[in-house]
């Protein structure tokens, strides 16, 4: 008895499925069919979807501006190479924002030395991996000290592991991130939206990747004010898409008339000077072009302009903290190779540094919180 040839059948499966996938109307039916079939689990998904207080979502940007060796172009570089590593490693789209929010939550927390930031980094990667990819994805140790140009070393990445987990009592996603978030707007719309819920969920993905180099609103706003925002953008950039023209939007409707402001502000800022990671990871992506085709008109034509005077700003509202452009501890200091990236200049007012609380007697700087 001869044994079946594995690769031929292999194959063979790959061919099949490469023309079922050039096929868009069977594509939309099959959709269509998903939706149909997982509709009937809204009620129950509504049930177990946590609703967690803002307070609990809430990440200190103060605490992070006190940071005594590390700032935000620092972390800046960090999200870049956690996007790059993240692509080439072909990981989960909930692993990489659970682990730019861990990277966050011990910044806020703990002091972390310079030297360590990238080792934080990469392991909260690593650890969010175990948490939502397949066994078989899961970096290896060799794979990640790769990834730190064998700066680190095979234990240092364990340590480092249990050090973060300890700090995070094991509770890897006791904060919601955005594409938790964004799930849980999108799938009650599921019937509304029909067809475009797939569009409309990969443009809230750009945009909240987009959002995550911010400090200022990642730190400041909590993931579930931040997607009705940017859930509100990615309907406009739907209408664009399909009618080539900027549609008027109501801002009775908006969630947070002045987040939205911000993140409009900031995206159209940007000028299509994407991060290298995310133009490489969408680079070949069609609605990606879209976006950028959008945030080009949004640019040149006069109605954005008339939407944004008319988010009014309320009197006598205490302006959130914004980061220094000029806190820079360690100007001297070289971080580890990481992705080019372009520049990242932040224009806000100068913030006075809280001081810090620290027994050491080789440090001008102190700190009540311990360091990692």
């Amino acid at each position: 008895m001869t044994l079946p040839d594995l690769s031929k059948m292999a194959m063979k499966r790959y061919e099949l499925s490469s023309i079922k996938c050039s096929n868009q109307n069977l594509i939309n039916h099959e959709l269509s069919i998903h939706q149909n079939a997982i509709s009937e689990y809204l009620p129950l998904y509504q049930l177990h979807t946590p609703s967690p207080s803002s307070a609990d979502c809430q990440l200190h940007l103060q605490n992070f501006i006190n940071q005594p060796y590390i700032n935000n172009d620092m972390r800046y570089l960090m999200i870049d190479t956690l996007v790059s590593c993240h692509s080439t490693l072909k990981l989960s789209t909930p692993t990489l924002f659970q682990s730019i929010s861990i990277m966050d939550r011990i910044s806020c927390n703990y002091i972390i030395r310079d030297y360590n930031y990238k080792l934080i980094a990469i392991v909260a990667l690593w650890i969010s991996s175990k948490f939502y990819d397949l066994k078989r994805r899961v970096p290896t140790l060799d794979q990640l000290t790769q990834l730190t140009q064998y700066r680190y070393d095979s234990s240092e990445i364990c340590s480092m592991e249990l050090i973060l987990l300890n700090n995070l009592n094991w509770n890897i996603d006791s904060i919601s991130t955005l594409d938790t978030c964004i799930d849980s707007i999108l799938f009650p719309c599921l019937a509304q939206l029909g067809s475009d819920i797939n569009n409309l969920k990969i443009w809230m993905l750009i945009i909240g990747e987009l959002c995550m180099f911010d400090i200022n609103l990642t730190m400041q706003y909590t993931p579930q004010d931040m997607v009705h925002a940017i859930f509100q953008i990615a309907m406009n950039i739907n209408d664009y898409h399909q009618s080539k023209a900027m549609l008027s939007m109501a801002t009775e409707n908006h969630h947070d008339p002045m987040l939205l402001n911000k993140i409009l502000r900031y995206l159209i800022g940007l000028n299509c000077d994407f991060p290298v990671s995310v133009s490489m990871k969408y680079g070949k992506n069609i609605l990606f072009k879209t976006l950028k085709d959008y945030l080009i008109y949004c640019n040149d034509n006069e109605l954005m302009d008339d939407f944004i005077t008319q988010l009014i700003t309320p009197t006598n509202t205490k302006t959130p903290t914004t980061l220094s452009s000029k806190v820079n501890h360690h100007s001297s200091y070289t971080l580890p190779m990481t992705p080019t990236t372009p520049n990242h200049i932040i224009a806000s007012q100068i913030q006075n540094k809280k001081p810090f609380t620290d027994t050491s007697a080789d440090s001008d700087v102190s700190f009540k919180r311990p360091r990692i």
